[in-house]
């Protein structure tokens, strides 16, 4: 995406760590793959890091893709969401049109948009505005490395990002799982809890036309192999 430091334009790529089940629970771990960087697509440097380092709430992997946007419409990249492997949800915040043009990677931050508990967040998190200029977050969790497991219950969440100091927890959000959901500037958001036995989200999320869709896969029960089991494939809006 395109990025806007000390008020000039610099095309830039968004990435997480890369894959590693390890967490660091302890100071003594495998810190690989707990980060989050902006590379430049000039000449390849780090431009900004944010990890573990930075921040001990970060003690899982980022495998998967970034969702980037510009909130403001001026034409750069001031806002980016990514998931780890905890289930929790990232935001990190750069150069927005309200900066100024001395804004540049010292005044960007990071941090947690919702802190997770369980499950594994590989997906596209999109991300849509409301009727009253809210944006929301959506995302589910599934382990990719273990798809035929049984263990864990997955959900699928909706965020709303208000800039909150503390980061979202799930005791926030209205579970919707068997009824429905009416906003209020009170509430932060909802969430699903995915019921099929092994059920999970293993792909991106789509936002359109007021709608979120996402898909899940349910293994078959007692699926000893991965080559030879089968399972259920739902599409939810």
């Amino acid at each position: 995406g395109r990025g806007k430091i000390n008020g000039s334009a610099q095309w830039v790529g968004f990435m997480g760590g890369g894959h590693n089940l390890s967490s660091c629970a302890t100071a003594d771990c495998d810190k690989r793959g707990k980060g989050f960087f902006v590379i430049s697509l000039v000449d390849g440097s780090i431009l900004w890091s944010y990890t573990l380092q930075n921040d001990t709430n970060m003690s899982n992997a980022l495998p998967g893709s970034t969702a980037m946007v510009d909130t403001d419409n001026d034409g750069y990249i001031d806002r980016v969401y990514i998931g780890d492997l905890g289930g929790t949800m990232w935001r990190f915040k750069f150069c927005s049109y309200w900066s100024g043009p001395s804004c540049n990677t010292a005044n960007w931050t990071g941090g947690r948009l919702f802190s997770g508990t369980a499950g594994a967040v590989y997906s596209i998190p999109p991300v849509a505005k409301d009727a009253k200029g809210n944006f929301w977050v959506f995302w589910g969790t599934g382990d990719k490395v273990d798809v035929t497991g049984t263990t864990a219950q997955n959900k699928f969440y909706a965020v709303k990002d208000a800039d909150a100091a503390a980061p979202r927890v799930l005791a926030d959000l209205i579970n919707i799982t068997s009824s429905t959901y009416a906003d209020s500037d009170t509430r932060k958001g909802w969430h699903v809890t995915l019921t099929g036995t092994g059920e999970k989200v293993l792909g991106d999320s789509a936002v359109f036309g007021g709608v979120v869709y996402f898909t899940s896969f349910t293994p078959d029960a007692g699926g000893a192999s991965i080559c030879s089991s089968g399972g259920t494939g739902l599409l939810y809006g």
